[in-house]
């Protein structure tokens, strides 16, 4: 069970993988402990037919839990063509990447947490930055993992919206993970 500020639900849920054959209605209360010790409401995060025990959502249900949302995740193989725009790649979170999360966060809160998970990522990642007229423009992520690569933290500034920046972000920090041997993302 992992846990931070309250803002990201992704980060403040748990994620029950692999089930080992303990109490299961004790587990849940264990992670409902967890969170009320920190004041936070307990949340889990289920995958379609992935959830272990199978019967959790069922159980989760009966405990008064709804779901709020659902998240598709897709993949892709393969090279997207080259970026549109001038980027600086770098292999670890820098200050200006961590800047235009900040200005880009739903609230101060938010984007401090988004901002701790960041300082967490414990492998090679390409970080790539946009400026526009000296300005942090747009920025994303690409985690380098197992053998595929992850996207995340797409940002772009309002006042820099629908001009082609983030879809540059994300070929650049593709072709980067690309580079370094990676083919699923």
């Amino acid at each position: 069970v992992f846990s931070g500020l309250g803002f990201v639900g992704r980060t403040n849920s748990c994620w029950p993988l692999t089930y080992q054959g303990s109490d299961v209605d004790v587990s849940i209360e264990a992670v409902e402990a967890h969170y009320r010790a920190l004041g936070l409401a307990p949340q889990f995060k289920l995958v379609t037919g992935g959830a272990d025990p199978l019967d959790l959502p069922d159980r989760l249900a009966r405990r008064s839990y709804v779901a709020v949302s659902q998240v598709a995740v897709m993949t892709f193989e393969g090279q997207l063509g080259g970026p549109e725009h001038q980027l600086d790649i770098r292999p670890r979170v820098t200050q200006d990447f961590i800047q235009i999360v900040s200005e880009t966060s739903h609230s101060g809160g938010d984007g401090q947490e988004r901002i701790d998970i960041l300082g967490r990522i414990p492998c090679l990642s390409a970080f790539g930055i946009i400026r526009q007229n000296g300005t942090l423009a747009a920025a994303g992520l690409c985690t380098f993992a197992g053998d595929s690569a992850g996207i995340a933290a797409m940002r772009t500034q309002a006042d820099f919206r629908n001009q082609g920046l983030a879809r540059s972000v994300l070929r650049a920090i593709m072709g980067q993970a690309y580079q370094s041997g990676y083919r699923q993302f």
